[in-house]
């Protein structure tokens, strides 16, 4: 969980990027918190709603993200996170069930 603080002080420092967006290594500089750090923090954003990424960084495959102010729509979570949400037996199969797959 992040705290409503953290939460406003990272949106904010966000919105300060404008239209463009930027890098999780970019959020980091502002807000002074080591990129893994921030990595995680927008993830969780993400997965909130609270932010979306609007395209990547050109050459590379560093993510741009922006605040969604409801301008961006979410896009559907792929067939494997709503299985991981929807499927209480997802864990146990990611143990158990890959298992017995490998052939000796």
């Amino acid at each position: 969980m992040i705290s409503e603080e953290k939460r406003q002080q990272i949106l904010s420092a966000l919105e300060s990027f404008g239209a463009n967006g930027a890098t999780v290594k970019q959020l980091s500089e502002k807000i002074n918190i080591g990129t893994s750090g921030t990595a995680s923090y927008v993830c969780r954003l993400r997965r909130a709603g609270y932010i979306v990424e609007i395209g990547k960084v050109p050459t590379r495959s560093t993510p741009i993200y922006v605040v969604n102010n409801g301008k961006y729509q979410q896009d559907e979570p792929d067939i494997f996170e709503q299985c991981r949400a929807n499927w209480q037996g997802y864990k146990i199969h990611k143990i158990f069930g890959s298992a017995s797959r490998h052939a000796a």
